[in-house]
């Protein structure tokens, strides 16, 4: 493992697979900031990131797909994984109709980067596929990877 330490006294820690950043500005946060999404950290997987190339190539997915994609990995609540949001308000951030952000959600899910779930109180939330994003350590994104193949599992 390589340690690097950028101008900022950030310390990135970097292996084969993911890299760690222990970001100190983040100690300065009281518990109500992390509460109101102040403190969000998720990691990307490279490896899983470099066969977004091969479905951009073939037109499975384009980059608006990516782009929605990373806004939705932005979004996600650090301590579930979940990502709430309305299509409508992202489709206007996005300054497109919704439609098309539908249009891009239902690609990105035929590919299985993210799986829609409907919760029991009506509510809906997206996971975008653990092995290539993920919260939490070794157990959480083992959980979250056990859930998001559980949503393609009832459906093939």
């Amino acid at each position: 493992m390589t340690t690097l330490h950028d101008y900022d006294g950030v310390v990135t820690q970097r292996d084969n697979e993911s890299v760690y950043v222990d970001d100190s500005l983040d100690d300065d946060l009281s518990e109500e900031d992390i509460h109101k999404g102040g403190f969000s950290f998720g990691m990307i997987y490279p490896a899983k990131g470099l066969e977004l190339f091969p479905l951009i190539r073939s037109k499975q997915i384009n980059q608006r797909d990516v782009s929605v994609l990373f806004a939705m990995m932005c979004l996600c609540d650090a301590r579930t994984g979940r990502i709430r949001f309305m299509v409508k308000n992202l489709a206007e951030e996005f300054g497109i109709v919704a439609n098309s952000l539908s249009s891009s959600l239902s690609r990105l899910k035929k590919v299985k980067l993210i799986a829609p779930f409907q919760e029991s109180n009506g509510g809906r939330y997206f996971l975008v596929n653990p092995r290539l994003f993920s919260v939490g350590g070794y157990n959480k994104r083992k959980y979250l990877i056990h859930k998001f193949d559980s949503a393609f599992e009832s459906k093939e």
